[in-house]
């Protein structure tokens, strides 16, 4: 038996797993999600990418400012804002930190306060920086924040680890190069963020701002694997009119 709330496409973990090889039957169940019921409003953040080609020191500055934005007009319990890799959350840290000293905590420094949280709820609201893929990312819940940003997409560096990974995904789903990379590449990143941000919206009836600070977002290839109760009710705003709200 196997349970994800981003078991999707089928298709796709069915042949990862040798599972349209075998005579047997497979039963699917899907759950209806009871997300419809949060008052969660996304986000959606232009002007921007972190693709490779676009970082730059004015990149990070808006973003560090946008995040700053953020934290004082749309939160009022707290920020949790993921960033694509490690190098990324030191830059947009340190950029930040200038503004709001230590109302700024990056993710390893908050590990003791999480043992109760209690403690972690009645600290002083804080804007935390965490990366995509690490331990704030997954298998936590952080109800008691109220606003979530997603810096980028989570894409994995170019590697040869990764191209050979793309190499046993060809091989294995036999579906051609596009539709695999799709697969196996643009689909885990997408779903690392929905991931990332489940971690503030776990109990019915959240309130929630959420932040997707990347232009790709809107791409169809990738809007489309957003889920519904994340889309419902979105707003596109440009980075700088975001930064006009000072």
């Amino acid at each position: 038996i196997l349970l994800s709330a981003t078991f999707s496409p089928y298709s796709l973990y069915q042949r990862l797993l040798g599972l349209h090889k075998i005579d047997k039957s497979v039963a699917r169940i899907s759950i209806k999600s009871f997300f419809h019921k949060m008052r969660l409003k996304t986000f959606f953040i232009t002007g921007v990418s972190t693709a490779f080609k676009y970082r730059s020191r004015t990149l990070f500055e808006k973003i560090s400012q946008s995040l700053i934005v953020i934290f004082k007009k749309f939160c009022k319990r707290g920020v949790l804002a993921f960033c694509p890799s490690r190098d990324i959350e030191r830059i947009v840290f340190n950029l930040v930190k200038n503004n709001l000293g230590d109302s700024v905590k990056r993710e390893h420094q908050i590990a003791e306060w999480l043992s109760t949280k209690e403690q972690f709820i009645n600290h002083a609201k804080s804007l935390i920086l965490a990366t995509i893929g690490g331990p704030l990312s997954e298998g936590i819940d952080l109800p008691f924040l109220d606003c979530v940003c997603i810096i980028g997409i989570p894409f994995p560096p170019p590697s040869p680890k990764e191209r050979f990974r793309q190499e046993l995904l060809l091989n294995e789903l036999q579906l051609g190069k596009r539709k695999t990379r799709y697969l196996g590449y643009v689909i885990p990143a997408i779903n690392k963020s929905i991931h990332a941000i489940g971690r503030l919206t776990r109990p019915p009836n959240t309130s929630v701002n959420v932040f997707l600070i990347d232009q790709r977002y809107l791409r169809r290839e990738y809007s489309k694997i957003l889920p519904y109760w994340l889309i419902k009710d979105k707003k596109i705003l440009h980075i700088d009119d975001l930064l006009r709200m000072m």
